[in-house]
């Protein structure tokens, strides 16, 4: 055998080996940036989730402050402004009533529910806050 038949078959070897490990690296590289960019999406989620329930809150306390339906004999009033973000919000009121002495006092406990997504899937994003007000 030739000599330089050998060296060609090893650095025929040599390449292969380099084009597997910078695949290897480029795959690991795309990996490591889908899952950055998954993380910062579900974070971005998580912000609007809580200021969605957050602004459900504040519509039940001022709809309840100014006599307003909060909810509805047919159900929870459903607050439309975060689905174009793909965010439900729901806001349910209860009333109760106590006496104090001779002092009749209306509590008001209102609950927003903020959902992103569905349920089972990963990007689900839940945030639920309660407030009692009285009036």
């Amino acid at each position: 055998m030739h000599p330089k038949q050998r060296v060609a078959g090893v650095g025929l070897m040599v390449t292969i080996f380099f084009l597997v490990v910078l695949s290897a690296a480029g795959l690991y590289l795309f990996n490591q940036l889908n899952n950055a960019q998954r993380g910062s999406n579900y974070d971005i989620n998580i912000a609007r989730t809580y200021y969605a329930a957050f602004s459900g809150l504040e519509w039940g306390i001022y709809s309840t402050t100014h006599s307003l339906p909060c909810g509805s004999v047919a159900g929870p009033s459903v607050l439309n402004t975060f689905a174009s973000y793909g965010v439900k919000v729901t806001v349910s009121c209860t009333t109760s009533n106590y006496t104090e002495g001779t002092n009749t006092v209306n509590l008001t406990k209102i609950i927003s529910l903020a959902q992103f997504g569905i349920f089972p899937s990963l990007d689900y994003v839940q945030r639920q806050m309660t407030v009692t007000i009285q009036h």
